[in-house]
């Protein structure tokens, strides 16, 4: 439950006292009865009240919620990182190995939070990676996932090893939406990310009988 509330701010207003000053707010959020939960976006509009006490309920309004309202970000955490993050998340790595100076990386990241992105871009975890080190000379990671000039977005697989991590490499971003769609679903044929609601897997049968 923490771990699914990372993405959340969490206020308190205590409406129980007399000539409380929260009046407004229950007036404004159509509050009626205690205790009430809600979820606003980055806005302060109202995006759904807490339908469920169960916890299995709760985790699952709050994941939904804070994928689909939450304020796009690409950080600059590492690799390994990234991929923990987004197998936590149930969504791909997109590691995009980018040039500050570059004015096709300030583009890139410009069309990542592009409104046009927003459903599919909320499908992927986002990084970005230095493409060049000292001297100007491509780091050693970049050459590890066979970033040649940047900008580059490279796609991985949380859930895969070794070659089978990389789904895709993309050095021109004219039909990204659909490079990154075709990704998603040759992704789906092998189950990742798994559905969220999926049973653990079953342990191996017994045939010491």
């Amino acid at each position: 439950m923490v771990q699914a509330a990372r993405g959340l701010v969490p206020v308190m207003a205590d409406c129980t006292q007399g000539n409380h000053p929260h009046k407004e707010l229950m007036q404004r959020f159509g509050v009626r009865g205690f205790p009430t939960v809600l979820f606003l976006d980055p806005a302060g509009n109202k995006v759904e009240e807490l339908g469920s006490r169960d916890p299995a309920g709760v985790r699952g309004q709050i994941e939904r919620v804070v994928q689909q309202h939450s304020r796009p970000t690409v950080s600059d955490s590492s690799i390994a990182d990234g991929l923990a993050l987004a197998r936590e998340q149930k969504k791909l790595l997109a590691v995009a190995f980018m040039d500050p100076q570059s004015q096709e990386s300030a583009a890139l990241l410009e069309l990542v939070m592009s409104p046009q992105m927003e459903a599919i871009r909320g499908r992927f975890h986002w990084i970005r990676r230095p493409f060049a080190g000292e001297r100007n000379r491509p780091t050693d990671e970049a050459k590890e996932h066979g970033a040649r000039k940047a900008p580059t977005l490279v796609l991985l697989d949380p859930w895969a090893e070794g070659d089978a991590q990389e789904l895709k490499k993309v050095t021109t971003f004219r039909s990204l939406k659909r490079d990154l769609e075709k990704v998603l679903e040759d992704a789906q044929k092998r189950g990742h990310p798994p559905a969220a609601d999926a049973p653990p897997p079953a342990p191996p049968a017994d045939d010491s009988d």
